[in-house]
């Protein structure tokens, strides 16, 4: 950059001492300076061209600099919140495994019983099992396990089949009964 400036700044210089030249020659001299002055100017304006479009690139990579320093930093930032949510969402789902592992005493030995008996049923499929041998509802089984009262519905209709009841067979009083 200070190149470019060095160069128009001799030429305007030397464009000066033609000048001067031109004034105090003879003809030939004269033309001879009035070509070498135009070279210089031509020469001077594709010098300021080229200043002004270096000058633009610098801006624009300035401002993009700029840009990526402040992403940088927001990235930072929210790597740090998306850990801290990974983490709460983890300890969330460790609370929710232990209260599902580990049901009420008197449900372990239901939940047993009914998994060496029917083991086609899945753990999900004995989490229900246990929420209706409590005498709740579908639409609270399914509040329950974060599921729409429609999911809840199809999979009692699984568990129906699974364990072999009839369309008149009552499934809550089969749970209860078991």
């Amino acid at each position: 950059m200070e190149r470019v400036e060095n160069v128009i700044y001799s030429a305007s210089n030397l464009a000066i001492s033609v000048q001067q030249s031109i004034d105090s020659g003879t003809r030939q001299d004269r033309k001879d300076a009035i070509r070498l002055l135009d070279e210089k100017n031509r020469k001077i304006a594709e010098l300021k061209l080229r200043l002004a479009q270096e000058s633009h690139k610098l801006r624009k990579l300035k401002f993009h600099w700029e840009l990526l320093k402040e992403l940088v930093n927001s990235t930072d930032c929210l790597c740090s919140q998306l850990n801290q949510l990974r983490q709460i969402f983890q300890d969330y789902q460790d609370d929710v495994v232990i209260n599902f592992n580990l049901p009420p005493e008197p449900q372990q030995e239901f939940v047993c019983k009914l998994k060496k008996e029917f083991p086609k049923l899945t753990s999900n499929d004995l989490r229900i099992c246990s929420l209706l041998r409590q005498n709740l509802s579908t639409k609270e089984v399914a509040q329950n396990l974060a599921i729409g009262a429609d999911s809840a519905n199809k999979a009692r209709y699984r568990i129906r089949k699974k364990l072999g009841l009839y369309r008149k067979d009552d499934l809550i009083q089969f749970i209860l009964g078991y």
